[in-house]
C-alpha cells in the first residue's frame, strides 16, 4: 500500500505522546503503553473496547497482543494543531493466539485493520 503523506508539518506534544504510544504497542511494552494513559482516561475502540485506564487499557493492550502475537504498527499519516492531533495507522499480524480477539478463537489468518486516534495534550 501507498505511503499517506503527513497533512500538516507541525508536531505538538499530543503527537509526540501518542507516537510513544503506539511505539510501545509496536515494541509489546504494555507497561509503557499504560504509561501514556492519565489515570480514568478513557480508550473508546469502536466495536472493539471501551476501557478506563490503567486496568482497562491494560487489559485491552495485552489482549490485543495475546491475539496477535507478531503485531506490527504501523502510522500512517498524522496531523496536528494547537493541542491537538490526529494519527492513522495500520495493525498487522498473525491472528495466532492463544488470546481471543473480539471473543473469536484464534484462526492462524494474517489480519490487517486500520484505525485513527485523536487526541489532545495531556490525553492518552
Amino acid at each position: 500500500m501507498a505511503r499517506r503523506k503527513r497533512v500538516t508539518g507541525n508536531r505538538n506534544r499530543a503527537d509526540a505522546v501518542v507516537r510513544r504510544y503506539f511505539e510501545a504497542i509496536a515494541a509489546h511494552d504494555v507497561d509503557l503503553a499504560v504509561s501514556m494513559w492519565a489515570d480514568g482516561g478513557r480508550e473508546n475502540v469502536r466495536g472493539q473496547a471501551d476501557v478506563i485506564a490503567p486496568e482497562g487499557v491494560r487489559t485491552f493492550i495485552g489482549g490485543l497482543l495475546e491475539a496477535i502475537p507478531d503485531l506490527q504498527v504501523e502510522i500512517l499519516s498524522s496531523t496536528s494543531e494547537d493541542d491537538r492531533c490526529a494519527l492513522q495507522w495500520r495493525f498487522t499480524g498473525t491472528f495466532a493466539g492463544p488470546g481471543r480477539l473480539s471473543g473469536v478463537a484464534p484462526t492462524g489468518d494474517s489480519i490487517a485493520f486500520e484505525g485513527s486516534t485523536c487526541c489532545a495534550s495531556g490525553t492518552g
